[in-house]
């Protein structure tokens, strides 16, 4: 297989490009698998992923061949990315929930403008528009803009139910668009896991990790497969799903706490004053930094060598 050759420093950007995705990962309406896409290490992430899945590393981590399974996994690029994640939801995750609760508007203004700035740089990943691909685009915003509307669903409150709900969210992890921490509103378990991780609840954090790893070792390889071979299609049907999901992430509603009580939300149009003009700075300060962080990702790209 091959290995990436890299300098130190650029193992400094994938911690950066990890706490990014971390950061997304605990924002509802915002895609870690869309901040990886924007970085540039989506494709090697995917592979990176399938490769736990290879015959030959199961047959190395069979014979405890510690040498062969370094040689097959990417770990550097793994591990780097894994510690910017973890850094990321450790040491904000607090501070989300007191934004959340005390200052909505504000924190969903800035989300908003993530996911649409994020919306423009994954179009230009697209090599070609066709019917098709714009029919895809279309079919799935509007899909997803109803489907939102079902964040109120009732969802068992077993803990095998968290090992459920990890696998479902983590395919937000390796699928561009879609949000782990919707998914997890959507079936009622995010202000558990935000509690949890926040608590240092072993036993929930535990649950989810094992649905988080065989969901991403399982769908990873599906991913991959449609990426290869419907790349522009993929792409389309992603885009409309961020487009579809700026109707949960709307800044004003008629129940600011509509998604933390799992209860239909109402999406209003604000009174203008001070508190709206503020908004829409936080908003487009989120356009800004997905732009900024997009161009800054635009960098060589590290040699590749057999291994």
């Amino acid at each position: 297989m091959k290995q990436l050759t890299r300098a130190p420093r650029e193992y400094i950007r994938i911690v950066l490009s990890g706490f990014a995705m971390g950061i997304c990962e605990i924002i509802p309406g915002v895609s870690g698998g869309t901040m990886a896409f924007i970085l540039g290490i989506y494709e090697e992430l995917i592979q990176s992923i399938r490769d736990l899945t290879e015959p030959d590393f199961i047959q190395a981590v069979t014979k405890f061949d510690i040498k062969r399974i370094f040689e097959i996994v990417n770990w550097k690029f793994l591990v780097a990315l894994v510690v910017g994640m973890l850094t990321a939801i450790l040491t904000l995750s607090s501070a989300l929930e007191w934004l959340l609760h005390n200052r909505p508007s504000l924190i969903w203004s800035f989300f908003f403008g993530l996911v649409i700035s994020s919306i423009y740089i994954v179009g230009q990943r697209i090599k070609q528009w066709t019917p098709a691909t714009i029919g895809l685009f279309v079919v799935a915003a509007v899909g997803f803009f109803f489907f939102v509307s079902s964040v109120s669903a009732s969802t068992p409150n077993g803990k095998w139910f968290l090992v459920v709900a990890g696998a479902i969210a983590i395919c937000a992890f390796i699928l561009p668009g879609v949000s782990g921490s919707f998914i997890l509103v959507v079936l009622g378990k995010y202000d558990d896991v935000l509690g949890a991780v926040n608590d240092r609840d072993i036993l929930t954090l535990g649950l989810v990790a094992i649905g988080c790893l065989f969901g991403l070792l399982t769908f990873a390889r599906v991913v991959g497969w449609l990426f290869e071979r419907y790349h522009d299609a993929v792409v389309a049907a992603l885009m409309g799903l961020m487009l579809g999901s700026l109707r949960l992430i709307w800044p004003w509603k008629q129940n600011p706490a509509c998604l933390e009580e799992h209860v239909q939300c109402t999406n209003i149009m604000p009174a203008i004053d001070s508190t709206v003009l503020i908004a829409i700075i936080c908003l487009l300060v989120g356009m800004g930094s997905i732009l900024i962080i997009e161009r800054l990702a635009n960098i060589s790209e590290p040699t590749l060598e057999e291994a």
